[in-house]
């Protein structure tokens, strides 16, 4: 019996451990899953970044990551694209690991004001939002990493943009 109780202890351990950790958040609207971005803007930046700390692409003071290594403004036709791929339920639903270290950034600004934004691990199969994308929420539990067809979508859109560390 106590062999059985150790062993239940150390798979909830390990389930715990194994389980992405969210960044906590200090707004009721960052807590609500939206269409993404749910949000007026007047553009849109791509960013290669490396943060191998786990932080986003805009910190809590609104303030840009500093391991910026290059940038893209997108056009139309590249948010277009971009938004779909977020927004699609299908682009979720794989497994994921904990070690979020993003590559992949993308701003929304109102002019030069960030409104929302997506900070994307191309190696633990992870992004973190805000706010948060609906799609993304929706996948079940244990299933918040990319689909297969997602992370192609998601990689080969990095690459387009002319990027480094597009993939795992």
């Amino acid at each position: 019996m106590k062999v059985h109780f150790l062993l239940l202890l150390i798979a909830l351990f390990v389930f715990r451990c194994a389980a992405p950790t969210e960044e906590p958040t200090d707004t009721k609207q960052e807590k609500k899953a939206v269409v993404f971005p749910d949000a007026s803007f007047t553009s849109v930046v791509a960013y290669h970044f490396e943060d191998l700390q786990g932080n986003p692409i805009i910190d809590r003071k609104g303030q840009l990551n500093p391991s910026v290594k290059k940038e893209k403004k997108l056009d139309q036709e590249e948010i277009a694209f971009l938004l779909q791929t977020l927004n699609n339920n299908d682009t979720y639903g794989g497994a994921y690991t904990r070690c979020f270290k993003p590559r992949l950034g993308i701003v929304f600004y109102d002019k030069t004001t960030p409104v929302a934004h997506v900070s994307i691990c191309f190696e633990c199969s992870q992004l973190h939002a805000s706010p948060l994308i609906k799609a993304y929420s929706e996948a079940p539990i244990g299933q918040h990493g990319y689909s297969e067809l997602g992370l192609r979508k998601l990689t080969s859109f990095c690459h387009k943009l002319g990027f480094g560390q597009c993939s795992e």
